[in-house]
């Protein structure tokens, strides 16, 4: 990977969420200028100025997926936008062989320049992600166990890959387990 290639960053969201996007988005540009920004929009693409965005959609369409559509009818809105994190990775791997991709929540607010993850991608780093815990936790009360079974190790508000046979792999792999599996069930320790 060239350390030149521009960062290229996406969301997803639903109409209602284009707000946050749009914060997003300036707080991204405003410590990576030249970051390339998405949307990936899990919903109608109307009702809104596009032109007006200053970045680019994706829609389900460009997926070019059609279990994408039964996904769009089983799950929730927050099951949905999940579940396609994989396919819009795949999708933006296909559009910019070799560069970085990074996902963040549409409601992340960038403080920074995220140097850390530049520089893991850089040193060789496939993926970088943010775990729910540094260390273990002294007050077992703090964290417990079974938390952490539930929501798993990792926030994946945050998600970094260098593009690669690995990380396409990967990606491949975690959409077809997340075409049905991507589900809310807290009783059962899914989420």
């Amino acid at each position: 990977m060239n350390d030149d290639t521009p960062l290229i960053a996406f969301t997803i969201a639903a109409r209602n969420f284009i707000p946050y996007a749009t914060s997003l988005h300036r707080s991204l540009v405003e410590h990576h200028p030249g970051v390339q920004f998405f949307l990936g929009l899990c919903d109608v693409r109307d009702g809104f100025d596009e032109a007006a965005l200053g970045y680019d959609l994706i829609d389900l369409a460009m997926l070019r997926d059609t279990r994408i559509w039964a996904m769009a009818e089983r799950y929730n809105a927050t099951e949905f936008c999940t579940a396609i994190k994989p396919w819009l990775f795949l999708h933006l791997m296909a559009r910019y062989p070799g560069h970085r991709i990074c996902y963040l929540d549409p409601d992340i607010w960038v403080l920074s320049p995220m140097q850390e993850m530049l520089d893991a991608l850089a040193d060789g780093a496939e993926a970088v992600l943010t775990p729910h815990l540094l260390a273990p936790s002294v007050d077992p009360a703090h964290m417990p166990d079974q938390t952490m079974l539930r929501y798993g190790a990792y926030n994946l508000g945050f998600l970094a890959l260098r593009d690669g046979p690995g990380t396409q792999r990967l990606m491949r792999w975690w959409a077809d387990r997340l075409e049905t599996q991507c589900v809310i069930d807290r009783p059962n320790g899914l989420f």
